[in-house]
């Protein structure tokens, strides 16, 4: 990319060229297969959950322990802030295995989350950095 045509702009500034460059090569890394794996999404999470119930009633241990464990990685997002309470109380249910709650919480809160853009939250966060010029890496890591 050739900043120099965009330096005079007031957005301009080493934080865009770095988030430039930092979207740059997450794309390049799905594209070539790299990553994906490791990217927890709470819809995938949740519809996981539903159907482990419906399928097998939780009959694998070992499923409901992936699940404590995804849902752990969830909760440590900024972005699920909204939805921590509920995380917290299915993965208790998980732990407690009460199936028949962990079922119908993850029911409720997957329609609750159908709702929402997680891309608009983080776009938002994503613009206020840019907009202040925020380089810091507490700022870097509130969008990632």
């Amino acid at each position: 990319m050739d900043w120099d045509r965009y330096k005079s702009d007031s957005f301009y500034s080493q934080v865009l060229t770095y988030w430039y460059d930092e979207w740059n090569s997450i794309a390049e890394e799905v594209k070539n297969g790299m990553i994906g794996i490791n990217i927890v999404n709470i819809r995938v999470v949740l519809l996981d959950i539903i159907n482990e119930y419906e399928l097998n009633q939780f009959e694998s241990d070992n499923n409901r322990k992936v699940y404590i464990k995804l849902i752990d990685t969830l909760i440590s997002k900024k972005y699920i802030s909204f939805f921590r309470e509920e995380l917290l109380i299915i993965k208790e249910k998980l732990e407690r295995k009460e199936k028949t709650a962990v079922y119908v919480i993850s029911k409720e809160l997957s329609i609750k989350i159908s709702k929402q853009s997680f891309a608009n939250i983080l776009f938002d966060e994503l613009y206020s950095i840019l907009e202040m010029k925020l380089f810091q890496k507490k700022y870097r890591l509130r969008v990632m």
